[in-house]
């Protein structure tokens, strides 16, 4: 059988969210879900630790059912806490990734797998975040002690990830940077990208509505 588990920490690490699943084969030759659960633990909870089961003996996870019917509330929170979670992969450097081409200047919400919106979302932080951009720029200096700055220059609403050594006039292309260097570049931006925090703090502000109305926490129960 195959066991997994994924534990979030909100609220600044007072609460934690765990998802737990246990995966068994069964006839067929298929995978069903031996167990599924959400467990919610925080000291301000009348029970420290409480466990939600979401069922066993089906083939795909029933999160999003559970989610969709309201019950029980921990379900939407897991859901958003997995569709929130991406997986990057920065191995291409070769001469034809993405990150290494110019890319259209919009499309800078968020990095995406390949970090072929670099240039992009470092070009957004440099004019509307400034404090995360050069927080970003100190730490990839640490990495590569020649590098200076980016030189993000918009071109009929493309933009390519140009650059500038300490103590230079020349301005470099990305192609110019090691397989090395590029994948910490990606992986500083986006361990050091600026979060949401509009969007996290209206669902924080969501869950804790529904963990009262659960919980019962005000007194008074659903009506």
């Amino acid at each position: 059988q195959i066991e997994a588990q994924l534990e979030f920490k909100i609220d600044n690490g007072s609460r934690d969210i765990i998802y737990t699943i246990c995966l068994k084969f069964a006839a067929g030759d298929i995978l069903i879900f031996a167990e599924e659960t959400g467990t919610r633990n925080g000291s301000h909870l009348p029970q420290p630790s409480t466990i939600y089961s979401f069922g066993a003996g089906h083939q795909e996870t029933k999160i999003k059912k559970a989610a969709a019917a309201g019950t029980p509330t921990i379900a939407n929170t897991i859901k958003h806490l997995l569709n929130g979670c991406c997986v990057y992969h920065f191995h291409d450097t070769s001469s034809t990734a993405r990150v290494r081409q110019s890319c259209y200047i919009d499309d800078n919400r968020s990095l995406v797998s390949d970090a072929g919106n670099l240039a992009a979302l470092l070009l957004r932080f440099r004019e509307y975040h400034n404090t995360a951009y050069q927080r970003i720029i100190k730490t990839i200096r640490l990495i590569a002690p020649f590098f200076d700055d980016f030189v993000l220059e918009p071109r009929a609403n493309n933009v390519i990830l140009n650059w500038q050594g300490k103590d230079s006039d020349q301005v470099f292309g990305p192609h110019q940077f090691s397989d090395g260097t590029l994948r910490a570049i990606c992986l500083t931006t986006l361990l050091l990208q600026r979060l949401n925090s509009e969007e996290l703090e209206a669902w924080l502000e969501e869950y804790s509505l529904g963990e009262i109305w659960e919980k019962n926490i005000i007194g008074g129960g659903p009506h």
